[in-house]
């Protein structure tokens, strides 16, 4: 087994039982509300999250699938791939009340090795993506220490890779759960708005050269991320 694939058991296996742990667990959390901060939920028994609860810096980890589309140079449809991606992410969120909030934040993402599925047109090794994003939340909702919602929004930055490289932007959909106030866990995919350039003319063939096939012209690339994620609010 690669070590990214390694690494991404793990992230999902923290972040799965990450889930199972907190919404079955009645532990000891710090509460500020209405001017009262207490120590545990049982002595304000029908407090509610508030916005407050939901504001501060956080940080996180994700992984998932790397799924992108190849084009010609005369922007025809000639092939997909499928890879795996690892990351992380830091930020701020900012709510305006306990259901409507902002986040901005920085992404990082890795993707080690992304092959051509079909035709096997050539191996793009380690694809980097960094990105300055700006989400609108919605929490459809959100009571006690348990919330769940929505999320859109936009980012800007850079891909980078031996096949492909440029400015790119992106666009981000999820839902999320916030568990015991602090524990965000997400569904989201990451869809570029724009197409980036790719190389290929000097590609490596794929490790089955029966479906081999001579690389074709260059052309343009866009790569999906669809994964999992979870962040922990300060």
């Amino acid at each position: 087994m690669s070590n990214i694939k390694k690494v991404q058991l793990a992230l999902i296996a923290f972040i799965a039982l990450g889930t199972t742990f907190m919404s079955a667990n009645e532990r000891t959390i710090r509460r500020c509300s209405d001017g009262i901060c207490t120590n545990s939920r049982a002595d304000y028994a029908h407090d509610i999250v508030t916005a407050t609860d939901k504001t501060g810096v956080f940080v996180g980890v994700e992984t998932g699938f790397s799924i992108g589309r190849y084009y010609n140079n005369g922007g025809n449809y000639l092939d997909d791939s499928l890879g795996e991606f690892v990351g992380a992410k830091a930020g701020y969120n900012f709510f305006f009340n306990r259901y409507i909030g902002l986040r901005a934040y920085g992404s990082y993402n890795y993707s080690p090795v992304i092959i051509m599925k079909d035709s096997r047109y050539f191996v793009m090794p380690s694809v980097h993506e960094m990105y300055f994003n700006i989400d609108a939340m919605l929490d459809i909702y959100s009571a006690n220490d348990l919330s769940f919602g929505a999320f859109a929004g936009l980012g800007a930055g850079y891909i980078s890779g031996q096949r492909v490289s440029g400015f790119n932007a992106v666009a981000n959909v999820g839902i999320s759960a916030l568990i015991n106030i602090s524990n965000k866990f997400e569904i989201f995919a990451r869809i570029p708005i724009l197409r980036n350039d790719l190389y290929v003319s000097d590609a490596t063939p794929a490790t089955d050269p029966n479906n081999f096939i001579a690389p074709p012209a260059n052309g343009s690339y866009r790569l999906v991320n669809i994964g999992v994620s979870y962040s922990y609010v300060f």
